[in-house]
C-alpha cells in the first residue's frame, strides 16, 4: 500500500503527511486497515490535531468493515 510506503519509508522517503493523504483516500474507499490508521492519526495528533471524535468515527467505520483492532480502540475511547 502506498500509504505504508510513505509512513515507513519503503522505497520512498518517509513523509507522514503524504501517508496520511493516502490512508484517507483508501479509508474513504472503505479499506478497513486505512480507516483504522486514520483513527490512529487522530489519536496521536502527529499529522493532524488530536481529535478523539474523529478517531472514533474512523474506528467505527473500520469496525463496521470487520477490523477487530478498531473495536478495541473504540472501547478505549468510550472508557475515557
Amino acid at each position: 500500500m502506498v500509504a505504508t510506503d510513505y509512513r515507513y519509508g519503503n522505497g520512498v522517503n518517509v513523509n507522514p503527511q503524504e501517508a496520511f493523504n493516502w490512508f484517507k483516500k483508501a479509508g474513504e474507499q472503505n479499506y478497513p486497515k486505512a480507516q483504522y490508521e486514520m483513527g490512529i492519526y487522530y489519536i496521536e495528533g502527529k499529522v493532524v490535531r488530536k481529535n478523539p471524535i474523529q478517531a472514533f468515527k474512523w474506528f467505527k467505520r473500520a469496525a463496521n468493515n470487520g477490523h477487530l483492532k478498531s473495536k478495541k480502540e473504540m472501547n478505549k475511547l468510550t472508557k475515557k
